[in-house]
């Protein structure tokens, strides 16, 4: 057990059950739902039947509530219920487990059991103290109530810190304090659009967040996620420095992205703190499409010029095969030498093979009859030495293929000793 565990257990015993006013706080600010029974749909607040989303009994707000089917009459909701706070510098998060069982001509019932309590320090480590979870559940709410509340392993792989580290809380007591380094840091009301729990721990262990915390500026991550920001750290440093107000954090984000893409001095305030913001990003924009047009003609130039030394390649590798014919039962069989009669050949025959001058290992041939028509196209492989495929028009079969692939034996030897020359 490491001493930030021993530390934690000693800071447990001293924890108090649920007060009253707690226990009211934690029913008060649970879900509301509406309970189907029947067709009839039922408030879970007082258990009267609705006529419309607004409750004419309670005058509870079920307009954006969602609906549970009932079995027997009652349906049973769980959520949790979170209080914060702080002993000997460790920030403390201990959750409660709160059914809400709810259903037609009844109030709602609640029971409440403490499932987990999760602790930070102020160098970023971090013990969970839970009950046990179900080995066999894949629910973050699948807790074993009747087990003891004990120190469990803080891996980063087990079910107890993976799941209940992050439970999130429908209620949360709002009057716990946080650890004063936590206040030394800026951290006061917790803001939202992010998680608390990992936001603290950055404020833990990362400068930046303590920055962005003290500055009044994590709004941002509202919008933006916090590694994005992080790359951006000495820009926001300067437009806090020199009073300049982002208007849209995404759109400065991208501006200075691709400022930096152009390769442009991103300290200069030209290029992070512009007067017009929308119309420097339109303006960045249209200079990064001209750069993706340049670049992109770039490689086709220069994929041209590759092809072309490719297809000389290939035509000086096939002049070894020049003047090889073989004939038999007006089918003449002759080696295509150049990359112009390879496309000539694919055209005509409507297959791939006018693109086989990227493949130096294959030698094709084409068999045509006596009158000159074409009949077949053949791909004979320099590696394994043997004919690898006899394709007629469109990739189909041709109509002399067994004739054709038994010239092809013949003229296998001749095909050999060029080869060797």
């Amino acid at each position: 057990m490491t001493r930030l565990e021993k530390q934690c257990e000693r800071i447990a015993k001293g924890f108090r059950p649920l007060t009253e006013n707690q226990r009211r706080y934690a029913v008060k600010h649970g879900p509301t739902f509406v309970t189907l029974y029947r067709n009839r749909r039922y408030c879970s607040e007082c258990g009267e039947e609705l006529h419309g989303d607004i409750c004419r009994e309670c005058g509870t707000d079920h307009t954006s509530s969602t609906a549970f089917r009932m079995r027997k009459g009652r349906f049973t909701l769980p959520y949790y219920f979170r209080i914060e706070g702080s002993a000997e510098e460790v920030e403390y998060k201990r959750h409660w487990l709160v059914w809400k069982t709810a259903g037609m001509g009844m109030k709602p019932e609640h029971a409440m059991e403490e499932v987990t309590r999760n602790f930070l320090n102020e160098w970023g480590r971090t013990a969970v103290q839970s009950v046990e979870v179900s080995n066999m559940a894949y629910h973050y709410d699948s807790w074993r109530c009747d087990t003891a509340m004990r120190t469990r392993p803080n891996t980063g792989s087990t079910a107890y810190t993976g799941r209940n580290f992050h439970l999130y809380a429908e209620a949360a007591w709002p009057y716990g304090k946080p650890a004063e380094w936590l206040r030394k840091r800026g951290y006061g009301k917790p803001e939202q659009g992010y998680d608390r729990t990992l936001w603290q721990r950055r404020l833990a262990t990362e400068p930046f967040a303590e920055w962005l915390q003290k500055k009044g500026l994590t709004r941002m991550l509202e919008t933006v996620t916090y590694e994005r920001l992080k790359k951006f750290k000495r820009e926001l440093e300067l437009c806090h420095k020199n009073g300049y107000a982002i208007s849209d954090i995404a759109t400065w984000c991208d501006l200075v992205e691709e400022n930096r893409e152009l390769g442009r001095d991103t300290l200069n305030a030209k290029w992070s703190r512009p007067g017009d913001l929308d119309h420097a990003y339109r303006e960045t924009g249209r200079a990064i499409r001209k750069k993706h047009e340049r670049e992109r003609r770039k490689r086709e130039k220069e994929e041209l010029r590759q092809n072309a030394e490719r297809i000389r390649q290939y035509d000086a590798s096939r002049l070894k095969w020049s003047g090889l014919a073989i004939s038999g039962k007006g089918i003449i069989i002759k080696p295509i030498l150049t990359a112009e009669e390879l496309y000539e050949e694919g055209k005509a025959m409507h297959h791939c093979a006018g693109g086989y001058w990227r493949h130096p290992e294959s030698l094709v041939l084409s068999a045509k009859d006596s009158e000159g028509n074409r009949l077949a196209t053949i791909e004979w492989d320099t590696l394994t030495q043997e004919t690898v495929q006899c394709r007629g028009k469109c990739n189909g079969t041709p109509e002399k293929y067994g004739e054709i692939m038994r010239l092809m034996e013949k003229m296998t030897p001749q095909i050999l000793k060029a080869a060797a020359l």
